[in-house]
């Protein structure tokens, strides 16, 4: 057994890059914590926000964010691009409130045809890029056809490839959808309007309250207010400076001294820094689960059976418990508890090592096999969780090696379906319309990450996109959760949480609806 670490960014590198020294945040009287405060329904162009009183609000100042990640490139996709993207430097057209409805964003209006087969979108008039120029039907039109490039590699893509857009006039968008696709408004969520004349991988432009000021790959982001920006009440801040911390273990400390204003937080760091005073934390819900995917297309994971020998492998609770801290509780379904697919009857499942041993032997492997689980850093839950599940196999003659990846690397070894065993990994878009679920690679009927293959897993989730009798159309999608969880090429454990950490001069947090990120243009400093 071994653990294998592959990084790019050392302590060291970051303590060089504050020069150091630490340039302390600014405090005013300390705020209650997120749970406190009052959540209000969305309002057009706006998603979800706080409730606040205009008197409250203090305008301008720098927020410096910090993540355990590098930034890779200007371009909105793939999803960790959201941290700056959604509520930063882009808009999409239609935008999602609280529970998941359109809300306008770019497109002030739509309607939809009566047989659901097309979708007509009339564009806010007034808005420009950050360049200044005029945001056309056009660029909306190139934007989605931009998605549907399967090498751009945003989510939505393949969901969206057959669906044809045509400009009806200067404001006018009409889409006309191959089938139903009760999840249009949550795809149209996704798709960020970037500046096709800009230079999209290092210097986006978009039409979004932030513009870029500058960019060091992998290291730093800086964005400042978009004095043109369409929403004249937004943004609040000034500008926000988005850094990449080692790991976060850096970002605890970063937040503690004043070094940032924003930072993820690990699950070991939540009680000690909603409790310090200076500090608070706000457990944003995800859009998924956190998972396991087995490489299908290769012994010995082809085997439907070794598939299922891991799944009952994986003791969820005490991962639950243990690992997060009682942050969030096991799952065995893919349905996240706040889709309506959810069945709490369907969420059932065991531990159970005597039945994995069967399974394998049953499969031809009754002395187990090596194989390796990757992972990454910047989820180290699930590091943490692949050594518990490291023991727990050996005790069924599974020998696991341990491999600690970069995350972008990661990143591009899922959506290129290239591991060859396990990767740890969280999916996203389980909190929308349930057909929303199946675009994420991890799911897709077509292409997904596992490189699992069903004529019946594609039947099931057309048949059930396509059912307009909605409690039908619900069983149907429960039939659907259980062929996954019974083949078992995608094992979710747990419902996805995302603790942020912040000074208690960070008023405005608010998640945004596809990734449980924060939204950039409603933070503002007391």
């Amino acid at each position: 057994m071994s653990i294998t670490r592959v990084s790019v960014c050392s302590r060291r590198a970051f303590i060089r890059r504050l020069g150091g020294s630490v340039a302390f945040v600014g405090l005013t009287a300390a705020c209650a914590p997120l749970a406190s405060r009052t959540l209000s329904p969305s309002t057009p162009g706006t998603g979800p926000s706080t409730t606040i009183a205009p008197a409250q609000v203090s305008r301008g100042g720098t927020l410096v964010l910090a993540q355990p990640f590098g930034i890779a490139t200007t371009a909105p996709y793939p999803g960790p691009q959201f941290i700056f993207g959604w509520g930063g430097l882009f808009n999409p057209l239609v935008s999602l409130d609280a529970k998941g409805q359109p809300v306008s964003s770019l497109a002030e209006s739509w309607t939809l045809a009566d047989d659901r087969r097309s979708l007509t979108l009339k564009l806010r008039p007034g808005v420009t890029f950050h360049s200044g120029r005029p945001f056309t039907v056009e660029d909306a039109k190139w934007n989605i056809d931009y998605v549907k490039d399967p090498k751009n590699a945003a989510a939505a893509g393949g969901e969206l490839k057959n669906v044809d857009v045509r400009a009806l006039d200067a404001t006018t968008l009409e889409l006309d959808l191959p089938d139903l696709m009760p999840h249009i408004f949550s795809l149209l969520a996704g798709v960020l309007m970037v500046d096709p004349q800009s230079d999209i991988k290092q210097n986006a432009g978009g039409t979004g309250p932030f513009k870029l000021d500058s960019f060091s790959q992998g290291d730093e982001m800086r964005l400042v207010r978009n004095q043109r920006y369409w929403r004249p009440d937004r943004p609040l801040l000034d500008s926000v400076t988005i850094r990449n911390m080692p790991d976060l273990a850096t970002t605890a400390v970063a937040v503690e001294s004043g070094a940032a204003h924003v930072v993820r937080s690990a699950n070991i760091d939540v009680q000690r820094l909603n409790s310090g005073g200076e500090t608070t934390v706000s457990v944003l819900a995800g859009s998924g689960s956190y998972d396991f995917a087995l490489n299908c297309a290769e012994p010995p994971f082809s085997d439907k059976r070794v598939r299922q020998a891991i799944n009952l492998s994986l003791d969820r609770k005490r991962f639950a418990e243990k690992v997060m801290l009682g942050l969030t509780e096991a799952t065995y379904i893919i349905w996240m508890k706040q889709s309506p697919a959810w069945d709490a009857a369907d969420d059932v499942g065991e531990f159970n090592l005597d039945k994995a041993r069967q399974l394998l032997a049953d499969a031809g492997y009754p002395n187990g096999f090596e194989t390796k689980i990757q992972g990454n850093p910047s989820g180290p839950e699930l590091l943490q969780f692949d050594q518990i599940v490291q023991a727990d196999l050996a005790k069924i003659g599974i020998t696991v090696n341990i491999e600690e990846l970069d995350q972008a690397f990661a990143g591009t070894l899922f959506t290129q379906a290239q591991f060859p065993a396990i990767i740890n990994h969280s999916y996203a878009y389980a909190d929308q319309d349930p057909a929303m679920e199946f675009t994420a690679f991890a799911l897709r009927p077509v292409g997904n990450a596992s490189r699992f293959q069903s004529d019946e897993y594609v039947r099931m989730t057309d048949a059930a996109r396509g059912e307009p009798d909605p409690a039908k159309r619900m069983d149907l999608y429960h039939q659907v959760g259980k062929f996954v969880q019974d083949e078992s090429f995608l094992i979710p454990i747990a419902n996805v949480v995302l603790p942020w950490a912040m000074r208690t001069n960070v008023h405005g947090m608010s998640r945004q609806p596809l990734v449980g990120s924060p939204v950039l243009e409603e933070l503002w400093l007391g």
